[in-house]
């Protein structure tokens, strides 16, 4: 009994010196990376490229004025089951309306009912 503490101590005193080397390497001064002058331009000039998706000048128009939307559906186990649908229609020359519904039943859910 004694020989097996005296074993753990001594894997513990071992495993802590082992453990104070990896955090005196992980305290060494911290390296800085600089970017060359060419490449800090070629930065610049591709985030003002990127730049421009923001501009709403520049988005294509949707002129053709129909409905769009969506319809999905799912079955799953247990019951699950479910419908849902979404559309947008035009109003006017310049305005829209959406609408959306969405039906679910996602069934006993593991639960099982008993007969009394």
């Amino acid at each position: 009994m004694k020989m097996m503490f005296a074993a753990m101590i001594a894997g513990s005193v071992l495993a802590g010196a082992a453990f104070a080397g990896v955090a005196s390497a992980a305290e060494a001064a911290p390296q800085v990376y600089r970017l060359a002058p060419d490449e800090i331009a070629r930065a610049q000039a591709d985030g003002a490229a990127r730049r421009d998706i923001f501009d709403p000048s520049q988005w294509p128009s949707v002129a053709d004025r129909r409905v769009h939307g969506e319809v999905s559906a799912f079955v799953g186990t247990g019951g699950a089951r479910g419908v849902a649908g979404s559309a947008t229609v035009p109003l006017g020359d310049s305005g829209s309306a959406s609408f959306a519904f969405e039906n679910s039943d996602y069934g006993n859910r593991g639960y099982y009912r008993r007969p009394y």
